[in-house]
């Protein structure tokens, strides 16, 4: 049995009774991503020259990119969509052989989005370091970093300054006397839960991590919290342990020739 859809008003403009949807507020480091880094300052802006008459293309430094990225997440990573057999990324290549593009997944807060990435002179010796850092600089785009500058309005809607316009927070170890006036279960709920995850991720990149978040108190350590805690911790966590096999794997293959 199938649900009506709800009836259309015949006022596009009429109001209804039912209440606007609400952010959650566990989005809100990747709301400020947007925010703060749609227009990055004007002096952090590179320009690559035209093409056939065509004026200067304005663009953003991918260790910008990376210093946006650590900001908002210091755990996010980034991966190929695809391995060969041998266990390198699976580049897209031209008909020689050379890499010449890629497809990555990058994961911030949890949430992982596509990139890709090209380089104009594959087989050159730098030609896959351009390549991932063009396909960080596409998938930072798809979370609003230098956005504007795809839209063509950077310059007019752009902030002003040398840095970014909200300073975040230095990371801090959850204080314990923080909350003397919260009641006492919430409190322990919040402390045995930042244990777990202490326990299973380590004590450094727990606290990173809930530095991301503004988390400075057991109490705020929520079971919601929590759970989207491990969700990016876990990823950050598989990509080093494939990074490790992969590394173990080319180790051993040493040992056994000569």
């Amino acid at each position: 049995m199938t649900t009506p859809n709800p009836p259309i008003p015949a006022d596009p403009n009429q109001e209804t009774d039912a209440p606007l949807p609400e952010h959650d507020p566990l989005d809100q480091p990747l709301r400020d991503l947007l925010d703060e880094w749609w227009a990055p300052p004007a002096d952090l802006i590179g320009q690559l020259p035209g093409r056939g008459g065509s004026p200067p293309l304005d663009y953003l430094n991918h260790a910008y990119v990376t210093r946006a990225l650590i900001e908002c997440d210091p755990c996010w990573s980034w991966e190929p969509m695809s391995y060969t057999d041998d266990g390198q990324p699976c580049f897209v290549r031209d008909k020689n052989g050379h890499p010449q593009a890629l497809w990555i997944w990058v994961t911030v807060q949890g949430v992982r989005r596509p990139g890709f990435g090209a380089c104009d002179r594959p087989g050159t010796p730098d030609s896959v370091k351009s390549i991932i850092s063009d396909a960080l600089t596409n998938a930072g785009m798809r979370f609003g970093i230098a956005l504007s500058l795809w839209t063509g309005k950077h310059g007019t809607d752009a902030a002003q300054g040398s840095s970014p316009k909200r300073t975040r927070k230095a990371p801090q170890k959850p204080a314990e006397d923080a909350g003397a006036g919260e009641a006492h279960s919430v409190k322990e709920a919040g402390k045995e839960a930042y244990e777990r995850l202490r326990d299973e991720f380590g004590k450094e990149t727990v606290d990173g991590a809930l530095a991301t978040f503004d988390i400075a108190r057991f109490s705020e350590i929520t079971p919601a919290k929590e759970k989207v805690l491990r969700a990016s911790l876990k990823s950050r966590s598989a990509v080093q342990d494939a990074t490790a096999m992969i590394q173990e794997h080319f180790a051993g293959d040493g040992d056994g020739g000569e």
